[in-house]
């Protein structure tokens, strides 16, 4: 936060609010540091990219929701951080050079804003689950539904494969997810936003965004993830 517009009161209030979520929200075996002014460093135990890309985006979205005093002043109106990852032995088997490597990755997010570097396919996305299971997809919720696997689920799209080649990008399609295959019977539409062929099959692979994104879809996953903690009003102003 900004000390010469919010105030040093602020922004040290700011460090602490932070400080704690780490705190409430870190696994077992991980370490949080305060590495500079405004600067974090955590040391994730044996965590791989997409392990740390996960938390740091948990972090990055529980810090953009959490209410800050004097955020109204920023620019945005809202106080948001940005993180870059490093990982051992894949980016350096060197203390300074994993930092020198994270600094730069944050470097990067910073330009972005509200970002975290490098996620594992190179942009910002949302944790996708791998799921396979049958699906049904149709042009019109009025007409036949044709069967599909799918590959993997988020709460903003999924993917799966058909023999249906006369789907195109942009195409708008409606899901039917059925019991026993589900937890329970859902319906959805969506838009393909991506098709891709398969390799010596008749197959497609028919990435697609939903419409809507209901806030329960998670009852379709194997396992709900666990959310972010965030801080109640005893928690609010840390003691000293």
């Amino acid at each position: 936060m900004k000390c010469d517009r919010c105030g040093h009161l602020s922004g040290d209030f700011a460090l602490k609010q932070i400080a704690e979520l780490f705190k409430l929200n870190l696994r077992p075996g991980d370490i949080a540091c305060r590495y500079g002014g405004e600067e974090f460093a955590l040391l994730l135990y044996r965590a791989k990219l997409h392990e740390a890309y996960e938390l740091a985006e948990g972090f990055r979205k529980v810090v953009e929701e959490t209410t800050f005093p004097g955020q109204e002043l920023l620019d945005q109106h809202n106080l948001t951080i940005s993180g870059g990852i490093a990982v051992f032995p894949d980016h350096s088997t060197s203390a300074s050079d994993l930092l020198a490597h994270a600094d730069k990755e944050l470097y990067h997010a910073k330009e972005q804003r509200n970002f975290i570097s490098p996620t594992p396919n190179g942009q910002r996305q949302e944790i996708r689950h791998q799921l396979q299971s049958l699906v049904e997809f149709s042009l019109n919720p009025h007409d036949i539904f044709h069967p599909a696997l799918s590959f993997d689920i988020s709460s903003t799209g999924l993917s799966f494969g058909c023999s249906q080649g006369h789907i195109q990008t942009g195409t708008i399609l409606w899901m039917r997810l059925r019991q026993p295959f589900w937890p329970t019977n859902w319906e959805l539409r969506g838009t393909v936003r991506n098709i891709r062929k398969q390799k010596n099959t008749p197959m497609v692979r028919v990435g697609l965004e939903f419409d809507e994104c209901p806030e329960n879809i998670w009852i379709l996953l194997p396992e709900r993830p666990q959310p972010f903690k965030t801080l109640t009003e005893t928690q609010s102003v840390p003691s000293d």
